[in-house]
């Protein structure tokens, strides 16, 4: 029984350098694949390679491969798994930190963008190229503000500017009505002259007759009183 755990345990032993040896190759040859483009295949490798032994220097190359697979959620994973690691240094956290950065700004998460490269800086204060992209990503992330502030300020004018016209709307009905009242004031003015000219061409009529009755009745009585009296017989 000792001498089989004894055995058990040597082979095993034996086995962790075939291991070791064999994640060094696949990480070498997902390297050179790398540098050839292939990143597919690197990308293959690299998890092969992490299977047989943990690394974060095989970590932080998977999650470049990644990204430029264009594989982007599996970019910020491993990143960000390396970057919660407690094994990896300052120095491989920072550039982790970095590019999850530099996806975060790709995405225009601005928010987040800032936050990493704040991060990279404070694992790395002297990553220039962190602190100028912070400064882009400030930058842009203030005039997003500005133009949001400038939208909402153009909104409540335009909701100001309904409220007050809304009380002129009964003006200017009431000014439309003023002027149909108008109209139909003018019309009924323009109806009732033409009713005056009538009756008082009918009146002109009853008058021009009147006169011509009298008239007719002193012709009569003139004559009556030359002419000699009839014969009554």
């Amino acid at each position: 029984m000792v001498l089989r755990i004894f055995l058990f345990a040597f082979l095993a032993l034996q086995c962790v350098p075939a291991f070791s040896q064999s994640s060094k190759l696949n990480a070498a040859l997902g390297s050179d694949l790398y540098k050839d483009s292939l990143y597919v295949e690197s990308i293959h490798l690299y998890n092969e390679s992490l299977k047989l032994e943990p690394n974060n220097e095989y970590l932080f190359n998977l999650g470049n491969a990644y990204l430029k697979a264009e594989d982007l959620e599996n970019a910020k994973k491993t990143y960000s798994q390396l970057l919660n690691s407690s094994s990896a240094s300052e120095q491989q956290k920072s550039k982790a930190a970095y590019n999850l950065g530099n996806l975060n700004y790709a995405e225009q998460n601005l928010g987040d963008a800032i936050k990493n490269y704040k991060e990279a800086l404070r694992l790395n204060p002297e990553d220039i190229q962190a602190s100028e992209n912070l400064q882009i990503a400030l930058a842009q992330l203030q005039q997003q503000e500005k133009q949001e502030q400038q939208k909402q300020q153009d909104q409540n004018q335009d909701e100001q500017g309904g409220e007050e016209d809304s009380p002129n709307q009964p003006k200017e009905d009431s000014d439309q009505e003023k002027n149909e009242e108008e109209k139909k004031s003018s019309q009924s003015e323009h109806i009732d002259l033409d009713k005056a000219d009538e009756i008082m061409d009918y009146l002109d009529q009853v008058e021009k007759k009147t006169r011509e009755r009298l008239n007719s009745n002193k012709d009569k009585k003139g004559k009556g009183a030359n002419k000699k009296p009839e014969k009554d017989w």
